[in-house]
């Protein structure tokens, strides 16, 4: 892939964090049950974060590595 991809990826993995957390903050405004519930909601948001920031850096990172690599090959 080429530098451009990488970029464009980063941007679609901002534009869905962003995106989460944006539903997330709205859920927590408009929801009136227990607060437990909330909570839980919170922490499974937290680990699906953490996990896509996670992975996605890990395949930027691999995705540059097989660039320069390769550096004969074009995706």
């Amino acid at each position: 892939m080429r530098n451009k991809s990488v970029r464009g990826f980063i941007v679609s993995i901002v534009m869905l964090m962003t995106g989460m957390t944006a539903g997330f903050i709205l859920l927590g405004t408009v929801y009136t049950g227990p607060r437990w519930i909330a909570f839980i909601v919170f922490l499974v948001y937290l680990v699906i974060s953490y996990a896509v920031v996670r992975l996605s850096w890990r395949y930027v990172r691999d995705l540059r590595r097989e660039n320069t690599d390769n550096p004969h090959i074009s995706s």
